[in-house]
């Protein structure tokens, strides 16, 4: 019995999904995501600078979205919380 359990335990621990990494430093509800793409729709301003921080820093654009959304959660929260570092994707550390 001792045998199937480890072999089902080898077996079970392969299938297992890897934990969730955020990209984003800043923890956020959807009611903020919701505010800051609301702010980030209405400000051309922002959609610029985006653009041009991507241009120069982010050939995918991916962090460069994530480091603007992080700042302005960041600015618009009462108390913003940051991840542990183990929670988050190694290509934002």
């Amino acid at each position: 019995m001792d045998e199937l359990a480890s072999r089902a335990g080898a077996w079970l621990a392969r299938t297992a999904t890897a934990p969730e990494r955020h990209t984003a430093a800043v923890v956020a509800d959807r009611f903020d995501r919701v505010t800051w793409h609301d702010t980030y729709e209405q400000s051309a301003a922002l959609r610029d600078l985006a653009a041009e921080l991507g241009d120069h820093h982010d050939r995918h654009g991916h962090h460069t979205a994530d480091l603007l959304t992080d700042v302005f959660l960041a600015a618009y929260k009462a108390g913003p919380r940051l991840r542990e570092p183990a929670a988050m994707d190694p290509s934002r550390l």
